[in-house]
C-alpha cells in the first residue's frame, strides 16, 4: 500500500468533484472511488470519522505505476485539526485547493443542501438571515443535526481565512490554489498544470465534463428514501462498499437547478459582508478579484 502524498481539501462547490474525477483516471494517480470523500481527518467536523485501518484500507490497490497517490475531502480546509493531522500522517504532503467567489459559493452551497434535505427553506436569502438563530441551534432541519455547521452559509464561504491558515503551515511549493472559473473556462490548462504540480506525465485528456453540478430532486419523497437507506449504511458501517442501483437512482432522481437573481440591497449585503476575506484571498493568490466586490 502506498500513503496518499497529495489531497483535494476544498472548498466545497468549487469543482472538488470534477477535477477529483479527472485525476481519478489518470494511469499515473490513484484516488479511492468509494467513498470519494474519506473525511479522515477532520475529527473536530465529521462525528464518524474511519478508523486507521479502515482509511488505509481505502489504498490497498495501489500499485507502483501510481505516482501520486491522493484523496479529495472538502471538509479539511475548514477544518481547525485536519491539516497538522495530516502533516503528522504524511509529511510533504501536497495540498489542492479550489475557489471560486463566495457569493455564488454560498447560494450553490444552498442548493446543495436543499437537494441533500439537510435544509428546509428554499429562499436563500431566509435561510442567510436565519443563521444568527441557527448557530443558537434553533430552526435546524431533523436531518441535518449532525451537519449543522454546513448552514453557516457565511463560514462556510470564508476561503480567504481558511486558506490563510493553510499557508502558515504548509510550503508555499506544496499549495496548488485553483479558480473554478479557470477549471471551468481553461480546464485542460487548469487540469495540465494540476498533473505537473503532482509530477506525473500528462495523459493528454480531452474529456472534462463537469460534475456535481447545481441540481434539485425530480421526487421528494425518493430523496427522504434514499437519505435513509444512506443514512442505515453509514450506521453498519458500509459506506466504503459500492451501491450501484443506489447511484443510479440518485442520478435518475436529479434535475439541473435554474439560477436565482439575487436583489440588489441583498446581494451588496452579501458583497460587504465578504469583502476583507476576497481580499485576503487575492492578496495570498496575487490575483485581481475586484470584479467579484462590484
Amino acid at each position: 500500500m502506498k500513503k496518499p502524498n497529495f489531497f483535494i481539501i476544498g472548498a466545497p462547490k468549487c469543482g472538488t468533484t470534477s477535477l477529483a474525477n479527472w485525476l481519478r483516471e489518470h494511469p499515473n494517480i490513484f484516488m479511492p472511488e468509494h467513498p470519494k470523500e474519506p473525511m479522515f481527518f477532520d475529527t473536530d467536523i465529521t462525528k464518524h470519522n474511519l478508523s486507521l485501518q479502515q482509511y488505509e484500507k481505502l489504498f490497498h490497490n495501489t500499485n507502483k505505476s501510481h505516482i501520486a497517490v491522493g484523496e479529495a475531502s472538502t471538509t479539511y480546509l475548514r477544518s481547525k485539526v485536519a491539516i497538522d493531522k495530516i502533516l503528522e500522517y504524511s509529511l510533504n504532503a501536497k495540498f489542492i485547493i479550489t475557489v471560486r467567489n463566495p457569493v455564488e459559493m454560498a447560494i450553490s452551497g444552498h442548493s446543495q443542501m436543499l437537494y441533500t434535505l439537510h435544509e428546509d427553506i428554499t429562499d436563500f436569502q431566509e435561510a442567510w438571515e436565519a443563521q444568527k438563530d441557527r448557530k443558537e441551534g434553533k430552526r435546524i432541519p431533523k436531518k441535518c443535526k449532525d451537519q449543522s455547521h454546513k448552514l453557516f452559509y457565511g463560514e462556510v464561504c470564508k476561503i480567504g481565512e481558511q486558506l490563510n491558515k493553510v499557508y502558515q503551515s504548509v510550503s508555499q511549493e506544496n499549495i496548488k490554489v485553483i479558480f473554478l472559473d479557470d477549471l471551468k473556462n481553461n480546464p485542460a490548462q487548469t487540469y495540465n498544470e494540476t498533473l505537473e504540480f503532482l509530477n506525473v506525465p500528462n495523459d493528454e485528456r480531452q474529456d472534462f465534463s463537469a460534475a456535481n453540478t447545481r441540481k434539485k430532486p425530480k421526487k421528494v419523497l425518493l430523496s427522504h428514501t434514499l437519505y435513509m437507506l444512506g443514512k442505515t449504511k453509514r450506521a453498519l458501517g458500509l459506506q466504503g462498499i459500492n451501491t450501484g442501483i443506489l447511484a443510479g437512482i440518485h442520478k435518475w432522481n436529479q434535475v439541473p437547478k435554474k439560477n436565482i437573481n439575487l436583489n440588489h440591497k441583498f446581494k451588496k449585503e452579501l458583497i460587504d459582508y465578504f469583502h476583507d476575506d476576497i481580499e485576503i484571498l487575492s492578496d495570498l493568490t496575487n490575483r485581481d478579484l475586484s470584479h467579484w466586490m462590484k
